[in-house]
C-alpha cells in the first residue's frame, strides 16, 4: 500500500468514526455550532468570521474562515492549531478519540464501527481440503 493509500485510508477511517469530522470540530471548539459565524479560534478577532457547516458534496463538516478566505477540512484545521504535521494530526486526533476520557465518543465509535464492519461485501472465501496428487503434480510443475 503506498504512502498516499495510507494518508487517504486512515483520514477516511477518522471521518466515519467522527461522524464525517463533526466530533473532531466539537472537540477543539467549545461553542461549535453550524448555524452561525463564531470567533476563529486561529486568532483573537473582534467580529464573528468563522464557520463550521457540513459540505452538501462530500458530508464532511468544513470550517471556513471568511476573513482569510481559508477553507479547514478537520485535519487541516488541526495542523493550523496547533501547528502539526499531517502525520502528527492523525495520531493526535486518534489519542484524543480513543482516550479514557472521552467514553461518549468511544461508544459511538464503536457503534459506529460495528456499522462499517457489517455492511463490508465478502469478496471470497476459502475452503480447507487436504491436498492431493493432483495438487502436488500442479505445484511441481509450476516450479514451486
Amino acid at each position: 500500500m503506498s504512502r498516499t493509500d495510507r494518508k487517504y485510508l486512515s483520514t477516511y477511517i477518522i471521518l466515519k468514526l467522527t461522524d464525517n469530522g463533526r466530533d473532531i470540530w466539537s472537540k477543539e471548539i467549545p461553542v461549535f455550532t453550524t448555524t452561525k459565524n463564531i470567533i476563529s479560534p486561529l486568532r483573537h478577532e473582534k467580529n464573528p468570521s468563522f464557520r463550521i457547516f457540513q459540505s452538501p458534496k462530500s458530508g464532511m463538516y468544513i470550517g471556513i474562515d471568511y476573513t482569510t478566505g481559508i477553507s479547514y477540512t478537520p485535519f487541516t484545521f488541526i495542523m493550523s492549531l496547533y501547528g502539526l504535521s499531517f502525520k502528527q494530526t492523525i495520531e493526535k486526533i486518534t489519542k484524543d478519540i480513543t482516550s479514557n476520557n472521552n467514553v461518549i465518543l468511544q461508544k459511538n465509535i464503536i457503534s459506529k464501527s460495528k456499522q462499517l464492519i457489517s455492511k463490508k461485501k465478502q469478496l471470497f472465501e476459502f475452503e480447507q481440503r487436504d491436498i492431493t496428487e493432483n495438487d502436488i503434480k500442479y505445484w511441481l510443475n509450476g516450479n514451486i
